[in-house]
C-alpha cells in the first residue's frame, strides 16, 4: 500500500495532506525518513509520524444525530458537551462537515480521511438537505435566490433549492425530532433547503440576508445518507449499501467532472 494511502487509512489525514507530511520529512519507517511518495508500506512495517507510531485501523463509518447545544469538537475548554462523548472510543474519528452549536441533525463520522475530505469538499457538490424554522412567515420564495444567490457581508450564498415545508411533511416523516413542529401557528415559517457549498453558517446567513432569523435548523440528509429514525445523541454504523451509495455518487461526480 502506498505510504500516503496508508496514512489516510490510519485516519491521520487525507492522502493529499499525508503527502505534505512525507515531503516535510515527518514520516519514518524502520528508523528512516521517507520522502518518496511512491514508497510501499510492507507487512510488519512500523510507521511513525512526528515520532508517534500510527497504525492501520479498521474502517469505521457512523451516522450520528447531533443534538442542539452540543459542539462538533474533540475538546472544549469551556466544558461544553462534545459529540465524541456519544460516539465509540475509536482513534481518529472525525465528523464530515460541521453543524454549529445551535444546529442539529445528521453528521457522518468516520476514521477514513480520504473519504471525509472528498465528501466535505465543495467541488464534489455533495448535496445536503436542511429543515429550518424562521422567526416569522416568509411571504414568497424568489427563483432568483437559487439562480443568482444573495450577498451577505460580502459573501454570496446560493442554495440549490428553497421551498416551503408543511407540517404534514414533518409529521409524516420518519425523523425523530423532539418538539418539532413546535406548538402554535407557523404557516410558511417551515422551509426546506438543499445546498452543496458548505460555507460556514450558510443557511443562517442566507436568511439573515433576507432579514430573517433561523429559530431551529436541522440537517436531515447528506447525499444518499438520511437521518432516518435516529434520535438526538444516537448513532448507528452506516450500512454497507449506504457506503456503496456514497461511493457511487462520488464516482458519478468524478465522471461528470472529467
Amino acid at each position: 500500500m502506498r505510504i500516503n494511502r496508508y496514512l489516510a487509512k490510519c485516519g491521520l489525514a487525507s492522502r493529499r495532506k499525508s503527502e505534505d507530511f512525507i515531503r516535510e520529512g515527518r514520516v519514518m519507517v524502520a528508523g528512516k525518513v521517507i520522502r518518496d511518495l511512491s514508497y510501499q508500506v510492507q507487512p510488519g512495517d512500523k510507521v511513525f509520524v512526528d515520532g508517534k507510531e500510527v497504525r492501520f485501523e479498521e474502517e469505521a463509518f457512523f451516522l450520528y444525530h447531533k443534538p442542539r447545544k452540543v459542539l462538533v469538537s474533540h475538546h472544549d475548554p469551556f466544558h461544553s458537551r462534545v459529540i465524541y462523548e456519544d460516539l465509540p472510543k475509536i482513534d481518529s474519528l472525525f465528523a464530515v462537515g460541521r453543524l454549529d452549536f445551535d444546529s442539529e441533525g445528521l453528521l457522518f463520522v468516520t476514521n477514513q480521511g480520504d473519504l471525509a475530505q472528498t465528501i466535505a469538499h465543495p467541488s464534489y457538490q455533495m448535496d445536503k438537505e436542511y429543515w429550518a424554522l424562521l422567526d416569522r412567515p416568509l411571504p414568497a420564495i424568489d427563483d432568483a435566490w437559487t439562480e443568482e444567490g444573495l450577498i451577505y457581508q460580502g459573501i454570496q450564498y446560493k442554495p440549490d433549492r428553497v421551498e416551503w415545508l408543511s407540517e404534514e411533511d414533518i409529521l409524516s416523516s420518519s425523523y425523530h425530532l423532539p418538539n418539532w413542529p413546535p406548538r402554535g401557528p407557523h404557516q410558511r415559517q417551515f422551509i426546506r433547503l438543499q445546498l452543496h457549498e458548505g460555507k460556514k453558517r450558510e443557511v443562517r446567513r442566507f436568511f439573515k440576508a433576507l432579514g430573517y432569523e433561523v429559530i431551529r435548523l436541522i440537517r436531515v440528509r447528506i447525499g444518499p445518507l438520511d437521518l432516518g429514525e435516529l434520535g438526538p445523541g444516537d448513532y448507528r454504523p452506516a450500512k454497507p449499501e449506504e457506503i456503496q451509495a456514497l461511493e457511487n455518487q462520488l464516482q458519478m461526480i468524478r465522471n461528470q467532472k472529467g
